[in-house]
């Protein structure tokens, strides 16, 4: 058996393989001697076809059985013995399989590069002090008010900034032959971009019970909405009633209505329930501060890695970050067939965070290695209940589910990642901020 390792880059090995005529003989004969017992040929028994003939007839099938039984193992065994890890399949080229002769071929293959990891172990940390001000709850208190506050007919004045007004609205388009677009009963608070700047326009100081026409103009062309975008029209405004935000007044009925919607079982007043909301304020500070903490460990480190990226892998990190947006934006509501979205420019974006996000986790990955931290089912399982009880499911439902999208490798690597990042935490000088 010969093997020789090409380097075409950092990130790209070529092996040329040749494997000894016996070898491959062998291989044959054990596929054949198989095969035998499966297919028949016409005038024969059972098992009782002519190797030669059943050679002549499944030649193909015979080669791409053997091709798929040697490869494999053969990269495998090199790629061990020079400690390469791969991170993608590889690629066979210039394969040549011929009766009585050797096997050659080539394998391309996508590699991690080697690279030196810096000190991980005490590097200093600064955990953020966290507060809040009386400020910062007044403003939240006003965001609940506004919230639960109900909307209240008026009458004798025009619409204002903030108003919801219902209305009928009529879209003619003024080129082409398309039929006119109507829609009844709309809601529309007064000041909102879901409407062109023309038809707001249009609508601000209308009174309940007038009609109103837009001068034409032309929808932009990244419209939210495809039908209209680019569409030279005409708009007819009906309003139909016009209402005003009543505010809650801010006493104790509305802090003790507050505390039951939010679970606040003790809490029967105002202050009460603005007392709760200060522990609630701080305890999620707290977990965002942590958060940014532990993602700051080990961007610190990762930062200092001077690595070339395997392209495979960013690309596959790109296209799990689409998928999760496209995910979002379907959540929301969102037709992201119609939507109009520039998946290409979006990936462009991306691209930088999705090369940071592959350099943390191999560095993460590397240093799992190093400090021996390995990641046990009962762990990704721990992990797995965790998601199961935010989406409803069993624990083997989202196993399955992960499985099927072929997210639970990610899943498996998340985790690691994590126990790496406690390990440089625990090792860290942290300091905490004044």
């Amino acid at each position: 058996m010969k093997t020789e390792w090409k380097e075409i880059s950092a990130t790209r090995k070529s092996l040329e393989v040749e494997v000894p005529a016996e070898t491959v003989e062998a291989k044959v004969k054990d596929t054949l001697q198989k095969l035998s017992g499966t297919v028949t040929l016409p005038g024969f028994r059972p098992g009782k076809a002519p190797m030669g003939m059943l050679k002549a007839r499944f030649w193909k099938e015979i080669k791409d059985e053997v091709l798929g039984d040697l490869a494999p193992e053969i990269i495998k065994n090199a790629l061990d013995e020079e400690k390469l890890e791969p991170v993608d399949d590889p690629k066979l080229e210039e394969v040549s399989f011929k009766d009585g002769e050797p096997l050659t071929f080539t394998a391309s293959i996508e590699v991690v590069p080697p690279f030196d990891l810096p000190e991980y172990k005490g590097i200093e940390l600064t955990r953020e002090k966290v507060e809040t001000d009386d400020k910062e709850l007044d403003d939240i208190l006003e965001k609940m008010r506004d919230d639960a506050a109900q909307w209240a007919p008026v009458e004798d004045r025009a619409a204002q900034e903030k108003d919801l007004v219902h209305l009928d609205m009529g879209i003619a388009f003024q080129e082409g032959d398309e039929e006119p677009v109507q829609h009844d009963d709309l809601p529309f608070v007064v000041g909102d971009t879901n409407l062109p700047p023309e038809v707001v326009e249009t609508i601000s100081g209308m009174k309940a019970g007038e009609t109103k026409e837009t001068k034409p103009f032309t929808y932009p062309e990244d419209w939210y909405d495809a039908k209209l975008a680019g569409k030279k029209a005409v708009v007819t405004v009906s309003v139909k009633e016009i209402k005003v935000k009543d505010l809650p007044e801010l006493d104790d009925d509305f802090g003790k209505m507050l505390a039951e919607r939010y679970g606040k079982k003790d809490v029967t007043d105002l202050a009460g329930f603005r007392e709760a909301m200060r522990e609630d304020v701080l305890q999620e500070k707290e977990m965002r501060r942590e958060r940014a903490l532990r993602e700051k460990a080990l961007a610190d480190v990762s930062e200092k890695v001077e690595v070339e990226i395997p392209q495979s892998l960013v690309e596959r990190e790109l296209q799990v970050r689409m998928e999760e947006i496209a995910m979002g934006l379907s959540q929301q509501g969102i037709d992201i067939q119609s939507a109009r979205l520039d998946w290409n420019k979006m990936r462009e974006e991306h691209r930088d965070g999705a090369v940071d996000g592959v350099r943390r986790q191999l560095v993460a990955n590397r240093i799992a290695t190093e400090e021996k931290l390995s990641v046990s089912e009962k762990d990704i399982d721990q992990r797995l209940t965790q998601i199961a009880m935010q989406t409803g499911e069993t624990l083997e439902q989202i196993k399955e589910r992960l499985e099927e999208d072929g997210r639970l490798g990610r899943l498996r690597d998340q985790v690691r990642r994590d126990a790496v990042v406690d390990f440089i935490i625990d090792n860290a000088k942290i300091n905490e901020e004044a």
